[in-house]
């Protein structure tokens, strides 16, 4: 069943989805010709952006999206001898983004526990930590701290550009220009942790809160998707050598 200009036709896991014109969807074009134009399409399965690259490469996919930074270039340089176009439709409609856990420990549902050692209401993550991800001030240091024109240059291969919301300028019903950012400022990176209290006392190079714990957190990422790992080792590598020494 569908609602729309395609329907499906074939699905074979792991393979493939075929979709077929709809003959009853009520789309027409300028001149009263049904839509949609073609017959079928057809959507390969692969398992990653890389296969998907090489099927195009090879001549067994009549289109592709969504290319990698370290990919593109080879399709900016080809395309003049090539028998493809290539549209550069400028951002995503989405941001490439990290969050800090400030989740909570909920009522357990039907077949799951709470976690051994929580009770409902405590911390995802360790309570320490907790309190860092959840002070603004700290947040806003870290922003500080991350240097997106050397992540732009290196890990985007110079195919991306700074946003500061979840919504890039591409959307222009929902993005606003004049939303308040915390670009890369070691310096005011340092006075905001300072403010907190977060200091060097054992001069070993990493700071540490009132208490004295280390101030340090895990980045976790998928690691099949080789743009946000490399995006965590930049972030990684970054934060201790402007920030903490």
């Amino acid at each position: 069943m569908t609602s729309g200009p395609w329907r499906l036709k074939q699905y074979l896991p792991g393979e493939k989805v075929v979709l077929e014109r709809n003959p009853y969807w009520f789309g027409v074009d300028k001149a009263n010709h049904r839509l949609p134009y073609l017959n079928e399409l057809v959507f390969l399965i692969v398992p990653d952006q890389d296969a998907a690259d090489l099927k195009f490469r090879s001549g067994e996919l009549d289109g592709l999206d969504n290319v990698k930074p370290e990919n593109y270039r080879w399709y900016e340089t080809i395309k003049r001898k090539s028998n493809f176009t290539l549209h550069d439709l400028g951002p995503e409609y989405v941001s490439r983004f990290f969050w800090f856990n400030l989740n909570k420990i909920q009522p357990p549902v039907a077949g799951k526990k709470t976690p051994p050692g929580k009770r409902v209401g405590d911390s995802a993550v360790d309570p320490v930590k907790y309190a860092w991800f959840s002070n603004p001030v700290f947040r806003r240091a870290v922003s500080h701290a991350i240097d997106r024109d050397a992540i732009i240059q290196s890990v985007l291969f110079g195919y991306g550009e700074k946003n500061w919301s979840l919504v890039a300028r591409t959307n222009t019903q929902w993005y606003s220009p004049d939303l308040v950012h915390y670009d890369y400022n070691v310096e005011e990176s340092k006075r905001l942790l300072a403010s907190l209290g977060f200091k060097d006392n054992n001069k070993d190079g990493v700071l540490e809160d009132a208490r004295g714990n280390p101030i340090a957190f895990t980045l976790k990422t998928n690691a099949d998707n080789t743009t946000r790992v490399a995006t965590a080792i930049s972030l990684k590598t970054i934060w201790p050598r402007s920030v903490s020494k």
